[in-house]
């Protein structure tokens, strides 16, 4: 259990997720860069999450963090 926030909904299974990203250049002053979390798209919650919104239920709630994520971005250097 979190002693410092109390909140621990019990136990957690392990869990493991990949990540890729890279970056390529387009010319000499521009490039792009790129990102994909957790490729899988795996459900995954760490040991403690937060307490429960539900005034008639104390228990703690684990919350699972997003899916898989795609992320992309173009810079240009001058």
């Amino acid at each position: 259990m979190d002693l410092e926030s109390g909140q621990d909904p019990g136990t957690s299974p392990g869990y493991g997720v990949l990540n890729l990203s890279g970056s390529h250049p387009l010319a000499d002053y521009l490039s792009v860069s790129w990102a994909v979390d957790n490729l899988f798209d795996n459900t995954w919650a760490p040991h403690v999450s937060r307490a429960n919104t539900d005034p008639f239920n104390p228990e703690a709630v684990r919350v699972n963090e997003p899916g898989r994520t795609l992320r992309a971005a173009l810079t240009a250097r001058w």
